[in-house]
Parts: C-alpha cells; structure tokens; sequence
C-alpha cells in the first residue's frame, strides 16, 4: 500500500479478475483514482482481457492498447504490447516524462500475493505501480 501512495503513475492492467477483486477494486482503486482525481498520480487502464469495464471508476480515462482492444484480443500480443509501449511513451512526453528510452513492460509481470507488482523506472525514477489478477 506503501508503493501505490508513493507511485507517479499507476497501470490498471485490467481484466474480469481485477474487477471482481475486492482488494484490489475496492481499496487499491479507490486510493489510485483519488490520488488521480487530486493530481498526485496518473492512473492509466491497460486492458489485458475482454472485461465489462464501461461502468468502472476509471471508464472515462484513456485505456490502453488503442481502441481498448484487449491484449488477448490482438493477433500478435507483441503487437499489442508495443502499442501499449508507445502510448506510454507519448504520455510520459504530455507528463514531462519523455524519453523512457528502457522498455518499461518487460517481459512476464509477476505479481506477489496481493496481486500487485510494484516497480520504479530506472532512467527517470517514475514510480510506477502496476495492479492486475493474473
């Protein structure tokens, strides 16, 4: 809970798990789109699995890949992926954040008990906070 107080900018990596969560939907989306909705933090949905989200707290931010198709949803999740990536990139360049230059996704995320992966980005020390259920 710590990492999420602390994080610039918080990945929802969205799926029918996460929002049936009551851990994460209930108490980790609630203070992630606080801090959002105070400025402190930028929430950004990345969905990752077709999911009823329309009616969600953060439906009306800007989900990731384009479109919100959902990674699983794409031919070539390696396609996907990069998509995300360069999304990311250009809304680190609107935060002031430009040039993430490392791949920020890498690779498989593994999650620890509560679900959650927290991670800094080495080049620009943006504290990044990534919640999903596998």
């Amino acid at each position: 809970m710590v990492l999420l107080k602390r994080a610039d900018i918080i990945l929802l990596l969205i799926s029918a798990d996460f929002i049936a969560s009551d851990y994460c939907y209930e108490i980790e989306l609630q203070q992630a789109m606080e801090r959002h909705q105070a400025g402190e933090a930028r929430v950004i949905p990345i969905i990752l699995r077709p999911a009823d989200w329309q009616n969600t707290p953060f439906s009306e931010l800007q989900a990731f890949p384009t479109n919100a198709k959902p990674i699983t949803s794409w031919s070539d999740r390696d396609e996907a992926w990069l998509n995300v990536e360069m999304l990311l990139e250009k809304r680190f360049k609107i935060l002031g954040l430009s040039g993430i230059g490392e791949r920020l996704i890498r690779g498989p995320v593994f999650y620890n008990e509560a679900g959650c992966e927290p991670f800094t980005h080495a080049r620009f020390k943006t504290r990044c906070y990534l919640n999903a259920v596998a």
